[in-house]
């Protein structure tokens, strides 16, 4: 597991501490998630064929629902396999090895979008519902807390 650190790299790193992950600081964090898409690829170790990215603000995923998309992966591992709530699909999603070079390439705020949309291996969506709440907003964290 790589874990793409940023602004607060200490504090992610004393929140992981004895956990059995690597890290990849990514110092112009600040250019946006493309550029945090791309050093995290840029991170995977050579034998990886696939790459489950996961946002941290994504706190409704559940194991099941990752375990949702790795078995769809794994019975098509040459497709992208994205999340889908409603009409919309994103993240958590799994690369394919296959996109890797094309991702190392992503700058600026701009994420994996247009590169799922031109990726000529496929891409399936898998239902999952948690997928759609994030902590984007003030509003969010309230929805957090209440619960």
């Amino acid at each position: 597991m790589v874990v793409v650190t940023g602004a607060v790299e200490r504090q992610v790193r004393q929140a992981l501490d004895g956990m059995s992950v690597e890290f990849a600081h990514h110092a112009n964090w600040s250019r946006g998630m493309g550029s945090s898409i791309a050093r995290g690829i840029e991170a995977m170790p050579e034998r990886v064929r696939g790459a489950l990215l996961l946002l941290c603000d994504q706190w409704r995923i559940e194991q099941a629902d990752l375990e949702h998309l790795i078995d769809a992966w794994r019975s098509a591992p040459q497709k992208a396999v994205v999340s889908g709530w409603n009409d919309s699909q994103g993240p958590p999603v799994i690369f394919p090895r296959a996109m890797f070079q094309r991702l190392s390439r992503l700058q600026g705020d701009r994420g994996a979008r247009h590169a799922l949309k031109r990726y000529a291996g496929g891409v399936q969506k898998v239902p999952i519902a948690n997928a759609a709440i994030d902590l984007d907003q003030p509003a969010d964290l309230q929805q957090l807390k209440s619960e």
